[in-house]
């Protein structure tokens, strides 16, 4: 049953002319007919595929005639339209009927209606009318459905099922994975013959983002345990409080929710007693009288200033007494007692008046005293916070966590569920949101020296729902790749593998026909695509090359069962560019039980929404970066250098990614100098790509200047990052080309430029899957943007700050340029800088070290959001803070930090 559903659904879900050419004339010839025409087209007159068998004696070759028609997915051909349709081609048919080898007119002997989906009775009950009519011209008519068809192709050509189900086995090629790994492959570029998988390393990892392995080995404390809520916020606490507790088992306050409300509302209905709205009322009365008195005093205080300028005192000492009540006045405000005004011997009527107001209120402020004493105020909901029980349990989960990471390899899974419960419930206590964060405090006792001994693959190889964050070039494609292949050579189709940033394109393409349609005005796909839930769905199957509709939606959730792993990589370059794809992800997570895998750039502001279990891939030691070197020389002696530097600098700090360890050795090996920084990097990279190898080498390969190379590569990457894409057609290429360089052939020199772009100079790449050009892995685009950054100062930087896509490009940017005109400008502009608080701060880790003070101090005279909790300081700058930005106290605290992660 499962079986032909799974056929019925790919049959269904072809194009008419697909389903007669590819099945049904295929079918036919299998059963014998002498002659299988397929006839669709315009002139069809209402014959799809004309069949003749040769009838033994008969003088006439037996004649069949197929009309193929698609059912609506309602199967009703109530329309009166629909039925007259269909009627016409019946009699055209029957008018059309064949022609024999002598060109003689035959009349069909048997009229099929063929439709590849099930026709349920009703179906079967509207077209019988239609049969009467051929019938009464002597003329057999048969119904043929999927089910038909179906028990046929089984019977007389069961090769043809392949084909069926084609869409389906498409739907688990890795070829796609395998391209992936080109991209650290062209990093090597054409002269190299090495194969990256020989010197791919397995990267060492922490579980969990940078930030929740800080929360996992910090102090963690509550400043007091007392929270006060109005009404509002209450509903948010009541539903929190039983969210945590059902979650983790755990009571967040001494009494329950229902204890809190009964002693709120009996406090309420003493709030809300007459006589209290009387005491409240006349207290307000009596605060009144004292703003009047207080007006009243200022105004003498004003005239006795008046009066010590302009009037002549009979002696110095006079006028030195009424200063001195001016000054006591000033100094001591206007709820001061009287008989505590300095003493004066001579006669001033304002300073006898100012006495008198002061007496008076004096003697207001002791009344209102008394009566606010009876007054009770407006209630609110009072929460003592269970601190000692939050804390214990941080402290279990802690101590569970480095229990269990030291012998990972023996509980894999008890590992992952303990640590993505520890996460959760310190994110639940820590997060931003958190009903917290006014009284906790975090205080650094430093990140986690520890690596996780089990490969990464062994942690993707459990099921379990994992999150893979990492760095550019950090090897997050390359771990998942090889993951993919590795698990669908030993499982047949078990994995379906998505490169997200390939298909961005493709997706909007699609998302961009229902824009501005009327909900009500769509047809079922239409409401599909608009549907924010399916774009996972989308993107699946545009990366496989299957179009998207019903049918194939069907297909495709049929197809992710319990033991399938989805890998979705490269989240971080869809995140802008595709609506609602992290809410897709989510939720495709809660609804389907199958193991999904996902990638993202861990530097990105919507961290904490991912649902799922993160594990961060780790730059490489030392010791593993000088292993990556030997791999990569073998017995060459280039090596010696580059190794002499990697063992007595800080290089390996800087060429810790495979990336670039992979462009450094490869630069080294032709001659370059050793780079200094990931910039640099990428700066000799683009050297060797246009040509200044070649010329040290007195080779010309390129008609083009090295300036003109790089002028149309970074027109190209920004147009690119504009548009939110890491790849472009060959026609916008050339568009982009032609307008934005002064050529004197325009159109001609652009498409020579490209094309050498291409060849030899392979600074631009075509993709397989999407049939477009791109620079290979999305670093070398975000290079070549921050570039264009650097020489046009006319890009408002303000308004890229606060866009994710934007991040890698702008900190390769810092890297290079002073950044300070940033913060002056934000602060010129009284600019608020929530929204862009997370790159700025990547902008600062990836500055100069130097620098990051200066900037550091810069960013806290622009930030004007509170910290999510509060920071105990220790010293100076808080190390935590500090830390943030790549600023050590001390300096060796962490090799795993931000100057050498980012």
């Amino acid at each position: 049953m499962n079986e032909n559903f799974e056929y019925l659904t790919a049959l269904s879900s072809m194009k008419e002319n697909d389903f007669s050419e590819n099945i049904l004339v295929k079918l036919f010839t299998k059963m014998g007919y002498d002659r299988v025409d397929f006839n669709g087209g315009i002139l069809e007159k209402g014959r799809d595929i004309i069949l003749q068998k040769i009838m033994p004696l008969e003088p006439e070759p037996h004649t069949t005639l197929i009309q193929v028609k698609k059912i609506k997915k309602k199967q009703t051909i109530e329309d009166a339209s629909t039925i007259t349709k269909l009627t016409h081609q019946l009699y055209e048919a029957i008018d059309a009927g064949s022609i024999n080898i002598d060109g003689k007119k035959i009349k069909p002997n048997t009229i099929i209606l063929a439709f590849p989906e099930q026709a349920s009775d009703r179906f079967m009950d509207q077209i019988k009318p239609l049969m009467n009519i051929s019938e009464k011209m002597n003329i057999k008519t048969l119904i043929y459905d999927g089910p038909k068809v179906l028990d046929s192709i089984k019977t007389y050509a069961p090769e043809i099922l392949d084909s069926i189900i084609q869409k389906s086995t498409k739907i688990y090629d890795t070829s796609d994975a395998e391209d992936s790994n080109e991209e650290l492959s062209i990093a090597v570029n054409s002269c190299s013959k090495k194969r990256i998988q020989d010197i791919y390393m397995s990267l060492d990892f922490f579980v969990g983002s940078i930030n929740s392995n800080f929360l996992l080995t910090s102090k963690i404390s509550f400043r007091k345990d007392e929270l006060n809520f109005n009404q509002s916020i209450w509903a948010t606490f009541r539903k929190k409080y039983y969210e945590i507790n059902k979650k983790f088992g755990i009571k967040i306050s001494l009494k329950s929710p229902e204890e809190i409300e009964s002693e709120f509302k009996e406090y309420k209905e003493l709030f809300e007693t007459d006589k209290n709205k009387e005491n409240m009322k006349y207290a307000e009365s009596i605060q009144k009288e004292i703003t009047i008195i207080k007006e009243n005093i200022s105004e003498l205080q004003s005239t006795l200033k008046k009066q010590l300028n302009q009037f002549k005192f009979d002696s110095i000492n006079d006028k030195n007494e009424i200063a001195s009540v001016i000054t006591f006045l000033e100094m001591n405000g206007h709820e001061t007692d009287p008989h505590n005004l300095p003493k004066i011997s001579v006669n001033n009527r304002i300073v006898d008046n100012i006495k008198t107001k002061l007496e008076e209120n004096k003697n207001l402020a002791q009344r209102l005293k008394n009566i606010k004493s009876q007054i009770i105020s407006r209630p609110e909901m009072e929460i003592r916070i269970s601190t000692d029980e939050i804390i214990d349990r941080i402290k279990t989960y802690k101590d569970k966590y480095t229990k269990l990471s030291k012998n990972i390899k023996n509980n894999i899974q008890t590992f992952l569920l303990t640590t993505e419960e520890s996460l959760s419930f310190l994110h639940e206590i820590t997060n931003e949101s958190s009903i917290f964060h006014e009284i906790i405090e975090i205080s650094l006792s430093g990140y986690s020296k520890e690596r996780i001994e089990v490969k990464p693959e062994d942690i993707l190889g459990s099921g379990y729902d994992i999150a893979v964050y990492g760095a550019a070039g950090a090897g997050k494609t390359t771990t998942l790749s090889n993951f993919a292949i590795s698990k669908s050579k030993i499982e047949k189709n078990s994995v379906i593998y998505v490169p997200l940033n390939r298909v961005v394109e493709k997706h909007n393409k699609i998302y961009r026909s229902i824009i501005g349609k009327d909900p009500d005005k769509m047809n079922h796909d239409e409401r599909l695509i608009a549907d924010p839930n399916n774009a996972i769905f989308i993107c699946i199957l545009l990366s496989k090359g299957i179009a998207f509709n019903s049918q194939t939606l069907d297909l495709l959730k049929k197809e992710i069962t319990k033991d399938k792993t989805v890998i979705i990589d490269g989240l971080d370059e869809a995140y802008d560019s595709i609506k609602g794809i992290l809410q897709s992800i989510n939720n495709f997570k809660r609804s389907h039980k199958c193991q999904i895998i996902i990638s993202s750039r861990d530097c990105v502001k919507y961290l904490d929404d991912i649902d799922f279990l993160g594990i961060t891939l780790l730059p490489f030691t030392k010791e593993q970066l000088l292993q990556f070197v030997n791999k990569w020389f073998g017995d060459n002696d280039a090596k010696n250098l580059l190794l002499n530097r990697v063992e007595n600098t800080d290089l390996f700090r800087e060429i810790s990614s495979p990336l670039l360890a992979t462009i450094a050795c490869d630069l080294v090996e032709k001659g370059f100098s050793i780079p200094a920084c990931e910039h640099e990097i990428y700066e000799q990279r683009f050297s060797l790509l246009t040509g200044e190898y070649d010329k040290s080498k007195g080779i010309t390969r390129q008609k083009f200047s090295r300036k003109i190379l790089m002028q149309t590569a970074m027109a190209l990457a920004y147009e690119m990052h504009t548009r939110k894409v890491r790849e472009l057609s060959q026609i916008d290429c050339v568009q982009i080309i032609s307008r934005k360089l002064k050529l004197e052939d325009r159109h001609s020199d652009a498409i020579k430029l490209f094309n050498e772009m291409i060849s030899p100079s392979n600074i631009i790449y075509f993709d397989n899957l999407s049939k477009k050009y791109s620079f290979g892995h999305f670093r070398f685009q975000e290079y070549l943007v921050s570039e264009q950054i650097s020489l046009d100062r006319n890009i408002d930087i303000i308004d890229l700050i606060s866009q994710t896509w934007w991040a890698g490009a702008l900190c390769l940017f810092s890297q290079k340029t002073d950044i300070t005109f940033i913060f002056e400008q934000i602060i010129q502009e009284d600019g608020e800088v929530e929204r862009s608080n997370n790159i700025l701060r990547q902008m600062i880790k990836s500055s100069p070290k130097e620098k990051r003070t200066g900037l550091y101090d810069l960013f806290k005279l622009t930030e004007k959001t509170k910290s999510v909790y509060r920071i105990i300081d220790y010293g100076e700058h808080s190390n935590l803070d500090m830390s943030e930005f790549g600023i050590y106290i001390p300096d060796e605290l962490d090799r795993y930090g931000s100057d050498s992660y980012y």
